[in-house]
């Protein structure tokens, strides 16, 4: 992070800034199949009680929030999937997995996608590119183990990345992240100036959750609205 205030930074650090993740060309078909008039991703992160702990926190009734998702969520969510003879995908922490590993095991065999959220649901910034590194390869080899799938997709906890976080995915071999909001249709990730092979499929607040039902009981009070926006962090399942 740079020392000085952002309106003394010289062109080539904002510059530098802006160019190392940008999007590249838009990947949306000229068609959707059958001709339909559009198309539907139904996507769901299983962060549970990483949600709490994530953030450093073991607050018991927090973590009995996390495992409502576990109980009656997702069996609900799998519920109306097959209802509707639906696919989605599902994002998973690591550690969400280990605590209930069947849950990953009961979303795959039902046909559904299983993808990378973080180890324990951390924000990546805070991260060394070293950690970061390690924990995005020991959270993927555990879904895998787990669920029997191996992921090729990941979407960052808290939809934050690091400054390394995309290349380090791309490295990784993912062949999709979702985590950005540059577009509002599918588009190829530029990193440094270089097509890095992943696609961006987009997320966005306004069609998250989060917006609609996270309650904060404890508010930054930093925050312009003292903390009570429901978009400081993701609602989780």
């Amino acid at each position: 992070m740079h020392d000085t205030p952002p309106q003394d930074w010289p062109e080539s650090v904002w510059r530098d800034y802006v160019n190392r993740v940008r999007a590249g060309k838009r990947l949306a078909p000229a068609a959707w199949p059958n001709n339909s008039k559009a198309a539907l991703a139904l996507s769901f992160d299983c962060d549970h009680e990483t949600f709490e702990m994530g953030g450093g926190r073991h607050a018991v009734g927090r973590l009995g929030w996390g495992e409502f998702g576990r109980r009656v969520g997702v069996p609900r969510i799998l519920d109306t999937l097959r209802k509707h003879d639906a696919q989605a995908s599902f994002f998973i922490p690591a550690v969400s997995a280990l605590i209930d590993p069947d849950e990953p095991r009961r979303i795959a065999d039902a046909g559904h996608e299983i993808g990378v959220h973080g180890w324990i649901h951390e924000p990546n910034a805070t991260l060394t590119e070293t950690e970061e590194r390690d924990l995005l390869n020991r959270s993927r080899d555990t879904l895998e183990t787990l669920s029997g799938q191996r992921p090729v997709g990941h979407r960052a906890a808290h939809w934050d990345l690091s400054d390394n976080t995309i290349r380090l995915v791309a490295q990784a071999g993912f062949a999709y992240d979702s985590s950005m909001m540059a577009d509002d249709s599918c588009y190829e990730l530029i990193c440094e100036a270089a097509p890095t092979g992943l696609v961006e499929v987009p997320v966005d607040w306004v069609r998250d959750d989060a917006v609609y039902l996270l309650f904060n009981r404890t508010p930054d009070p930093s925050h312009p609205d003292g903390g009570r926006s429901s978009a400081n962090f993701l609602a989780r399942i």
